[in-house]
């Protein structure tokens, strides 16, 4: 499961994933997140997203590929974080 919650006091995108993740919980993690994003309008881009994947089982290859969506697809670059955070369990 992957939970999306916009702090807009803080201009922060806080997403939480918890067991396994599949390519379709990233799928539509990435629409919400989008929105949340969105969502805070003028503070776009200099929002910060905190990841925090501490509960995620092992994921398979292709879904730990399917994260970096996130990063490296160029038409989301106007919506990226100035600050991006990642919290696991290591």
């Amino acid at each position: 499961m992957i939970k999306v919650v916009v702090d807009r006091s803080h201009a922060m995108v806080n997403l939480t994933a918890d067991g396994y993740v599949t390519e379709a919980d990233i799928a539509a993690a990435a629409v919400d997140l989008h929105a949340a994003i969105r969502s805070l309008g003028d503070r776009m881009g200099q929002h910060v997203t905190l990841y925090d994947l501490t509960n995620v089982n092992v994921a398979a290859g292709v879904v730990l590929e399917a994260f970096s969506v996130f990063f490296t697809d160029p038409k989301y670059r106007p919506i990226w974080a100035k600050r991006v955070a990642f919290v696991t369990r290591s």
